[in-house]
């Protein structure tokens, strides 16, 4: 291992050259999102400070500090690292900071949904800055197979992520050996990820097909077929961590057959996905007029996914499990319509509605956004969500064209509107996940809407001083809701249903996969505690928790 980088004379000229166009001569007008106006134009104040590495403390040259209040200030480093800004006006504001080979904790902060980042006050008593900028770590190797090196074989780096509350893996890098087999991937913020190999097969360029024993299935670190039994590589900032991997040439074997269905005639998309829900570069040759395919492919267990869409615009789908461990031939794969869900909108008046112009059911604008997310953390997760179709002089809104799995409901009410209920036969969406099995016909998905929701506001505490940092509030039935709290204005929840709470608040919650009970439990005896009434307002000020 080691901890020594180094940047190219390429990145360093394409970094200052991004400089210029984002605005180191400070520009009349405008302010960036989300940036907070200034509370005073009393002034003017300095604002000073350094730039370090923080994984050893040296400082950090020609990085790039930016200061937005009612314009914006932009400057580079000195040699020290050091930076300041004259002529200020007093006001709150975020300072960014980059750097080619460098993460900001406001990037990390976008990459992994973080808390957002501390506001500095600028005033007549001026406390110089220290900001921090966190290496970015490397991965690199070589992959041999009997021996010598094995060249153009994909390389990819996964990581096991906590997205909306549940894990999920997500690719994250990718790389191609060169002649010598070696590869190197960069650019990682320090996390857990694991490194997959493959897959490759050797194609024959005269016979246009692969050599009898021309394949390499995928590998994961070091050397497993499956990614549950990879080893992870934990990433610190600034370290460059070898990863060889090994692999053996493997048969490949034939795979053919015929699709059948209304719409293969305007082809069909085939690919094999393995149990990691990848979706492998395969390549399948296909004759729309006969439904024929024909491939190759190494030993293995997979998922055969067809797809095809007809000339209105309807998806047709089959998806066959396969297991190879010889030639299959004469494979049937039967197209059949994508499976769609109704969904049926009930608006309760309990208060006078905010539009008068709000009518559900087809009949003008919906309340409600209603989506489908895969529940299991598969590299290829799905997502489906509701949209409107024609049906007769009415718009049906339904969720169209549903691959078989495992589902949890994404659901969004706007404006005054909270979720009263939500069901899908006898399953419960607002706690249980859905199942969808193959051929199915769930029934139609029936939400009720009211809206006499209360508010919910308050502040994140630490020992008596105001933080910023992530909230969840837990219902006692239901999946939490999370927003983000800020030192300033704190955090708040509308249109929530009356009922009991819990209410946490964390410093981190990017690793947090708080839709688990079992994981959640483990802080719920730090929680706040509060009833919301109908129509009620309520306050609360919570105890910050450190996630380790």
């Amino acid at each position: 291992m080691h901890c020594s980088r180094s940047l190219s004379i390429k990145a360093e000229f394409s970094f200052l050259l991004a400089c210029v166009f984002l605005g180191l001569v400070p520009r009349a007008s405008g302010q960036p999102q989300g940036s907070l106006q200034s509370a005073s134009i009393t002034g003017p104040y300095k604002l000073s400070g350094i730039v370090v590495n923080s994984a050893t403390g040296s400082p950090i040259r020609r990085a790039l500090v930016q200061v937005y209040l009612g314009a914006s200030h932009a400057m580079l480093t000195d040699g020290e690292g050091r930076f300041e800004f004259n002529d200020l006006p007093a006001g709150q504001t975020v300072v960014g900071v980059q750097k080619p080979g460098f993460f900001s904790e406001q990037d990390l902060g976008q990459r992994l949904m973080l808390s957002p980042p501390a506001m500095i006050e600028v005033g007549p008593e001026e406390n110089p800055l220290v900001l921090k900028l966190i290496p970015e770590g490397i991965i690199f190797g070589r992959v041999d197979a009997d021996g010598e090196p094995l060249e153009n074989l994909p390389i990819k780096v996964i990581a096991l992520r906590v997205v909306n509350g549940r894990k999920r893996w997500e690719q994250v890098g990718t790389a191609m050996t060169d002649e010598d087999g070696s590869f190197r991937i960069a650019n990682l913020p320090p996390a857990t990820y694991y490194i997959a190999a493959g897959p490759r097969q050797d194609f024959d360029p005269a016979a246009g097909k692969p050599r009898p024993a021309g394949g390499y299935s995928e590998v994961f670190y070091p050397d497993v077929p499956e990614i549950e039994a990879a080893t992870p590589i934990e990433i610190v900032p600034g370290e460059q961590t070898e990863a060889d991997l090994s692999l053996k040439a493997e048969q490949v074997y034939q795979v053919s057959g015929t699709v059948v269905g209304a719409a293969i005639s305007r082809g069909v998309s085939l690919q094999f996905v393995n149990r990691s829900g990848e979706s492998l570069g395969v390549p399948v040759q296909f004759d729309p007029k006969t439904g024929k395919f024909q491939t190759s492919i190494a030993a293995g267990s997979y998922t055969l996914r067809a797809r095809a869409q007809d000339s209105d615009g309807s998806n047709w789908i089959a998806d066959l499990p396969l297991t190879v461990a010889a030639d299959v031939v004469g494979l049937r794969v039967v197209l059949g319509r994508g499976i769609s869900i109704p969904v049926s909108v009930r608006t309760d008046h309990i208060n006078p509605p905010a539009r008068d112009d709000m009518v559900v059911d087809g009949r003008g604008a919906q309340p409600v956004n209603i989506g489908l997310n895969s529940a299991t953390p598969l590299l290829s997760a799905e997502s489906y969500y509701a949209s409107t179709i024609p049906n007769g002089i009415d718009q049906a809104l339904a969720i169209r064209d549903i691959s078989p799995g495992k589902y949890s409901a994404d659901i969004n009410p706007s404006g005054e509107w909270y979720v009263a209920s939500a069901q899908c036969g006898a399953t419960d969406l607002l706690s249980d996940d859905l199942t969808i099995l193959p051929g199915a016909h769930p029934p139609p998905v029936e939400l009720v809407l009211r809206n006499d929701g209360a508010t919910l506001t308050g502040s994140i505490s630490s020992e008596g001083h105001p933080e910023s940092g992530t909230v969840l509030l837990v219902a006692h039935h239901g999946k939490p809701k999370l927003t983000l709290a800020d030192q300033g204005n704190g955090f708040q929840f509308s249109a929530v249903a009356p009922g009991d709470y819990d209410v946490l608040a964390f410093d981190h919650a990017e690793r947090l996969e708080y839709t688990n009970p079992e994981i959640l439990n483990v802080y719920l005896g730090k929680a706040a505690h509060v009833t919301l009434l109908a129509n009620g307002k309520s306050q609360i000020t919570v105890d910050l928790i450190h996630v380790e």
